[in-house]
């Protein structure tokens, strides 16, 4: 949501306007694709697996990138669930 932010467009997205590439597959695209209305079966989602948890959003019409991913130390600055 936050790339949406900084590439000004509205999620999740209707049209095919959002190229997502994310780096690992499971829980992590299930959610990048519920966020931003992008799928592989659409063709808006690709997964390179490089076995990270980041993501890379393409604006197509201008071709404009951005790539996120968390930072290492997120769990210790807000907390982590122990089972």
């Amino acid at each position: 949501m936050y790339a949406a932010e900084l590439l000004l467009m509205e999620l999740p997205q209707s049209g095919k306007r959002l190229l997502t590439f994310v780096e690992t597959d499971g829980c992590f695209a299930d959610g990048v694709g519920l966020a931003t209305g992008c799928a592989m079966g659409h063709r808006t989602m690709r997964l390179v697996d490089c076995g990270k948890v980041a993501a890379t959003f393409v604006d197509t019409p201008i071709g404009k990138a951005l790539r996120c991913w968390p930072s290492p130390d997120v769990r210790l600055r807000y907390g982590s669930v122990n089972l």
